[in-house]
């Protein structure tokens, strides 16, 4: 019996590592994960949890509200900081909208936010209301009066904001990204059917827009092989941001960043959920000629996974994952501070409530053995960027401090670069089989596409911000026709939301490659390449479809000199010199 179990157990580990020899290298047009260096990286990688299910992934019901054409809204944005300040004034730029209340505990700020609004809507009201929001319960009053509450502050604030929002019947809309906190949202979907409010977390960027680009593609297949969801905000190149030792800018929340680094990530593999570490695995790529790395983060898909794997998608999807993009080099240097403990919770005592950085995170590398790191000449150039070497002693209001405050206290001013733009990159691809033919979609979309609307926000605010807005509008206007609590893929109409999103200056590139034609869907168009170039064979010989000033174009390669003059953006080809190419048919 003993034998039979060993052997069982040999074949289960040499299945495993046939699925995992099978996955750690693929190619894409623009992608290609790389082997990662160091086996026991591998092993880490692969070496997975399986999560059978979430015990609560909430629930819906369809809404009886009719839509009421002569209304005009009310919104509460919950924060103005970044994201809320892109979120109200997106709202206030809709005729449909009454009123936006801006709360925060910082009054000033919000104040400032107001008078600019005021300013550029002056048909609009704007009003400002100081609070402290980890007390949800003294906002019940202003639930009760709005149409639509929009979640814009700390993460952890929004299990507390969903309960009352779902005991007084406001919509409910935040930005996500703790899959912990999430869940506890969800356990109120049946207070929020019983008195008609929708509870929709997780609807920024990623998650949120991701997965529903993801989920959108899913649609359209028959079997899904691999879903890869790839996102990043970055500093632009030739900014002074581009040039620190991480080549990295706040564009959210400090914190908010960290606990994206920490943890766990759920993918899926061979269809089933489950929990890989952060940074256990590594792609590099390059687009429009510059490189890039990947790395799997923490709550990126969160409750997409357990939703692709049970219900009407049980079994179609076999493999998914989310990554964040990075210039490369970022990952070595986060992981290795993860590594010596810069970003744990567990406070340290401090004498006369201060500390000097040095003293500090130097004594964390040694109790971890991991002095070796502390030295390592790019991650020593890194601290010292960070002030992490300093001596000189910092002063605190308490008498103890965790890593991550004290890290976040010096990357906050260290990372933040006011006024620099930066780059937001998504790409999503799912390959599969429709009607038994090979098909594969691919969205794109970086900030060299940016419209001018809200051009005064970064791009991670636009992108963030204007997905969470659009999604409160849609609630308040009755375009969104459920009730509950649950995941964004249960409530949002992609459709509308890419639409919408391009109104507001993100417009998402889609492409299908069916096996014998490419489509190129630009406003929801589809595209049709000319008979006489429409076999992919021979468009891979002879031709690709590229984009300049003049629009989308067949080109044909009279030589190799000419690829230089292209590059890969997303699933396109742009061409700097259209001397260099010749032009064999106009698509548009």
């Amino acid at each position: 019996m003993n034998i039979a179990k060993s052997l069982k157990k040999i074949i289960s580990l040499l299945l495993a590592l046939v699925f995992i020899s099978t996955n750690t290298a693929y190619s894409l047009e623009r992608t290609l994960r790389i082997p990662l260096q160091q086996d026991k990286e591998r092993l880490a990688a692969t070496c997975y949890q399986i999560i059978s299910r979430y015990p609560n992934l909430g629930r819906i019901a369809p809404a009886t509200k009719e839509r009421d054409e002569n209304r005009r809204f009310r919104y509460v944005v919950l924060g103005t900081g970044i994201q809320g300040a892109s979120v109200a004034y997106d709202l206030a730029n809709q005729d449909d909208t009454m009123e936006i209340i801006l709360v925060d505990k910082d009054i000033e700020r919000a104040e400032k936010l107001a008078e600019a609004l005021r300013l550029i809507f002056k048909n609009k009201i704007i009003t400002v209301l100081q609070a402290d929001l980890s007390d949800a319960d003294a906002l019940r009053g202003l639930f009760q009066k709005s149409d639509v509450v929009i979640g814009a502050a700390h993460y952890a604030l929004n299990a507390e904001l969903a309960r009352v929002a779902a005991e007084t019947g406001a919509h409910f809309v935040d930005m996500g990204g703790n899959t912990e906190v999430v869940l506890k949202e969800l356990a109120y979907a049946d207070t929020a059917i019983t008195n008609g409010a929708s509870i929709i977390p997780d609807m920024g960027l990623a998650p949120g827009l991701g997965g529903l680009l993801a989920l959108d593609g899913i649609h359209e297949m028959d079997i899904v092989n691999d879903v890869k969801i790839r996102v990043g905000g970055l500093p632009s190149t030739g900014s002074k941001a581009f040039n620190n030792p991480l080549r990295y800018m706040l564009v959210f929340n400090i914190f908010g960043l960290i606990n994206e680094y920490m943890g766990e990530a759920l993918v899926i593999r061979d269809g089933k959920v489950v929990a890989i570490p952060t940074f256990s695995e590594r792609e590099s790529f390059e687009i429009n000629g510059k490189q890039y790395e990947a790395f799997p983060t923490s709550g990126g898909t969160s409750t997409l996974t357990s939703t692709l794997t049970s219900g009407e998608f049980r079994g179609k999807v076999k493999n998914l994952d989310y990554m964040t993009i990075r210039y490369p080099g970022h990952a070595e240097i986060i992981k290795a501070f993860i590594e010596m403990g810069f970003f744990d919770e567990t406070k340290v005592s401090l004498i006369n409530k201060e500390a000097s950085p040095s003293e500090f995170f130097s004594r964390l590398a040694k109790d971890r053995n991991k002095e070796d790191l502390f030295n390592k000449e790019n991650i020593r150039k890194t601290m010292e960027y960070l002030s992490i070497l300093s001596n000189d002693p910092i002063q605190f209001s308490e008498t103890s401090i965790s890593p991550r405050q004290f890290f976040a206290k010096l990357a906050e001013k260290a990372l933040d670069f006011p006024g620099e733009k930066d780059n937001v990159i998504i790409s999503v691809s799912v390959s599969g089989e429709k009607d038994g033919k090979p098909k594969t979609i691919e969205y794109y979309y970086d900030s060299s596409m940016a419209g001018a609307y809200g051009s005064r926000f970064s791009e991670m605010a636009r992108t963030t911000g204007f997905p969470v807005s659009t999604t409160a509008l849609m609630l308040a206007r009755g375009q969104i026709k459920y009730v509950g609590a649950s995941g964004p893929e249960h409530f949002v109409p992609t459709g509308l939301l890419i639409e919408e999103l391009r109104k507001k200056g993100v417009g998402i590139d889609k492409r299908v490659i069916d096996g014998a034609s490419v489509q190129k869907l630009v406003n929801n168009e589809p595209f049709n390449p000319a008979k006489d170039i429409s076999d992919q064979k021979l468009i891979e010989n002879h031709g690709v479809l590229v984009r300049d000033e003049n629009g989308y174009s067949w080109v044909k390669r009279e030589n190799s000199d000419s690829l230089k003059s292209m590059h890969i953006i997303g699933s396109l080809y742009k061409i700097t010199d259209p001397k260099s190419a010749l032009i064999i048919k106009s698509s548009l």
